[in-house]
């Protein structure tokens, strides 16, 4: 009996962002319909034999095909949406491909940040800030980029999937670098701040960043009653110790999603 095939595309990845999360937005804001299947490590042994070249992100059309490769899908979502967010003019998607492939540089440095402790990741982003940085520079050429054009967008008149990769970017840095150290790091860059809320401002993608929220607070939920309960026989701690303790539990979720991590990114899986 031969296997079935989807409805829908269906992209496979790990529950987090990394190389999956342009790919997401691209076709949420193209209204592509798609299964965002996400997995665990646990499940990935078993699933890896089934892929074409045992790696993730895949992304399984409706025929049955399977495309690889985080940018080369990335570049297909962009190009099957309504609105299209891949350039049909050969000269327009090569000035895209210029961009992707720039900040994708910041997201290969980004990646080495996983699973280092805090105040590690902390100095690593001060790096990637700087003016001689991975990041600095990108951003800064997105300054410059926009500033020359005097556009919105980094290529043409609209949204393309530069801008969903480099919200991507921006929200690491933001949010996930180093427990949000570097929340205010884009200050220096206002056009990379206005294309990143012009990105989140587009209706599908907050509906969709407010369901992935939504779930996060329902996991949070469970976990604080867990904790609670754990905590009923105890006495209260002092502010120091629970900073100590919050700060070594941030510090070991950060080791476990760097061996998971690392486990996604060994030479038989993607590491582009």
């Amino acid at each position: 009996m031969a296997p079935s095939t989807p409805a829908t595309m269906k992209l496979l990845y790990f529950d987090f962002p990394v190389r999956a999360e342009a790919v997401r937005l691209a076709l949420h804001a193209g209204g592509v319909a798609f299964e965002d299947k996400r997995i665990t490590m646990a499940e990935w042994p078993a699933l890896k034999a089934g892929t074409p070249r045992g790696q993730i992100p895949t992304l399984t059309l409706p025929d049955g095909t399977v495309l690889t490769e985080s940018l080369a899908i990335l570049r297909y979502a962009g190009a099957s949406g309504s609105p299209r967010l891949y350039p049909a003019d050969p000269l327009a998607a090569v000035r895209v491909d210029e961009a992707v492939d720039i900040l994708n540089d910041v997201l290969g440095a980004l990646t080495k940040t996983f699973g280092k402790p805090v105040d590690v990741q902390k100095k690593m982003g001060e790096e990637l800030l700087a003016a001689d940085g991975a990041a600095g520079k990108a951003f800064a050429w997105v300054e410059a980029t926009l500033a020359q054009r005097n556009s919105l967008y980094i290529v043409g008149d609209s949204m393309t999937i530069a801008e969903c990769m480099l919200k991507t970017v921006a929200d690491w840095v933001t949010v996930d670098l180093a427990g949000g150290a570097f929340a205010s790091a884009l200050a220096a860059y206002p056009a990379v701040v206005k294309i990143v809320a012009l990105t989140s401002s587009v209706a599908a993608i907050k509906k969709y960043e407010a369901g992935r929220k939504n779930a996060v607070k329902t996991s949070t939920k469970a976990s604080t009653k867990v904790s609670a309960k754990a905590d009923a026989s105890t006495t209260s701690d002092s502010t120091a110790s629970k900073a100590r303790r919050t700060s070594v539990v941030h510090e070991t979720v950060g080791r476990v999603k760097g061996r998971l991590f690392a486990a996604c990114f060994r030479p038989s899986v993607e590491s582009q």
